[in-house]
């Protein structure tokens, strides 16, 4: 049957499967008979996926797991995989035995909710994917869950009662909307035993989960069942590789930042548990410390302090800090602003004080570093200097003209008369040129 779902009305998902439909099939044939579990004390047979993983997980996308399965006669049935998608409500997971029997192990589609672990899917798992916790960071954690489509759970041993489980067996992960994606790691059949009897590792010390490490992190950990265990680790969802308590993380190829150590274990018989996950911050590259110098400002050219100037004059400057950012210039106190090298003023005559500071890109800003300088005004010292000897033409004049008054000769009187008023009258416009000027 091929079935076409499409998101509608805002909803993710609004048609139903026909996996969970023939998965609730099978649940309300009351006629059907039950093949007896294994024995108890029977070996386990793991199967793992040998096609079709790893597998990009993308919108409106199937992917199968291949798992082969030869020489077991056991019905009961352990689902695992290993499955990072970013909403669970996407998804449709169904095991699908050789001869074409469905059966949903997850089909949860009222939550948007991650999944980024190891799931396993058998009739002792103690809740659904419908009634699974979640995590602070809204995902369902990995572990053992009962197989469940949304209306309620599924009985694996029920749905394949009487199938051959000899053959090509397929775990298939359906994405029926869009926007979120993932990756499906690994998958693998198991038959004989219950998950139940799956090692398990419990993480004892090391780091608290979420802590901040400066160096290598080291973790011990033990696995509680008796009996020969293999222990693997991996780092950022690596490679496995067999691993010992302690185990010390490997961080010569690691950068600062969040990473994520897996520990799981694998019993004698090939039954593999849960893997148990610890994260930790990686902060070994030590900071730079903080710029706080201030760049230093050098006035190359124009007055010196003090000087005096007949016109308005240019100044110079830069700095030997290699990371200015900008400069700043202010003339008699006035607000500094944005100038550049070189920098023409516009005052007037008298006292002016220039200053320019410096700031870096780190935001340090530097000491003003200033220069005095008087603005001479030409125009008020010639007029000056032209009084000055206007005032001494004067006084020469009135010496003149009161020798003569003394004479007694009227016509030298006369001339050194005139000569004076000729004088004041000179004085009087040099007085007027300065009130002008000054």
């Amino acid at each position: 049957m091929n079935l076409t779902t499409a998101p509608t009305g805002g909803g993710r998902r609004t048609v139903r499967r026909a996996a969970a439909l023939a998965s609730t099939l099978l649940l309300a044939a009351g006629g059907l008979a039950v093949s007896a579990a294994a024995p108890a004390s029977a070996a386990p047979t793991s199967f793992p996926a040998t096609s079709g993983v790893p597998a990009f997980i993308g919108d409106y996308t199937t992917s199968n797991a291949g798992i082969p399965v030869s020489s077991t006669t056991s019905s009961a049935i352990t689902a695992q995989i290993t499955l990072n998608h970013s909403c669970v409500a996407d998804l449709v997971i169904s095991l699908i035995a050789p001869d074409g029997t469905t059966a949903v192990l997850a089909d949860e589609n009222r939550t948007c909710r991650g999944l980024n672990g190891t799931y396993t899917f058998s009739d002792s798992g103690a809740d659904s994917f419908l009634s699974a916790p979640t995590t602070s960071s809204y995902e369902i954690p990995g572990g053992q869950y009962r197989a469940s489509n949304s209306r309620g759970v599924v009985d694996l041993a029920q749905a394949f009662a009487g199938v051959d489980p000899d053959g090509q067996w397929t775990i298939r992960v359906a994405d029926e909307a869009g926007l979120d994606t993932g990756i499906l790691s690994s998958a693998s059949l198991t038959f004989g035993t219950d998950m139940t009897d799956a090692p398990t590792v419990v993480v004892d010390g090391g780091p608290a989960d979420g802590a901040t490490v400066t160096s290598a992190p080291t973790y011990t950990f033990y696995v509680p069942e008796q009996g020969s265990t293999t222990k693997e680790c991996r780092v950022d969802e690596g490679a496995w590789v067999d691993c010992t308590s302690p185990y010390t993380v490997d961080i010569s190829e690691l950068e600062d930042g969040p990473h994520t150590v897996d520990f799981r274990a694998r019993a004698e018989s090939g039954l593999q548990g849960q893997s148990v996950r610890r994260s930790f911050v990686l902060d070994a590259v030590p900071d730079e410390p903080a710029d706080t110098t201030a760049p230093v400002v050098t006035i190359s050219s124009g007055p010196t302090d003090g000087a005096s100037v007949e016109s308005a004059p240019t100044f110079t400057f830069t700095s030997a800090d290699d990371d200015v950012a900008g400069y700043e210039c202010s003339v008699d106190g006035a607000a500094f602003a944005a100038c550049t090298s070189p920098v023409t003023l516009t005052t007037e005559p008298g006292a002016h004080t220039f200053a320019v500071r410096a700031t870096d890109e780190s935001g340090n800003t530097g000491i003003a570093v200033t220069r005095s300088f008087t603005q001479r005004d030409l125009a008020c010292e010639e007029a000056t200097a032209t009084l000055a000897e206007a005032k001494a033409d004067l006084r020469e004049a009135k010496a003149r003209f009161a020798r003569a008054k003394e004479s007694g000769n009227k016509t030298r009187i006369e001339r050194t008369r005139a000569l004076r008023n000729e004088a004041r009258a000179e004085r009087n416009e040099a007085l007027a040129q300065v009130e002008q000027e000054c």
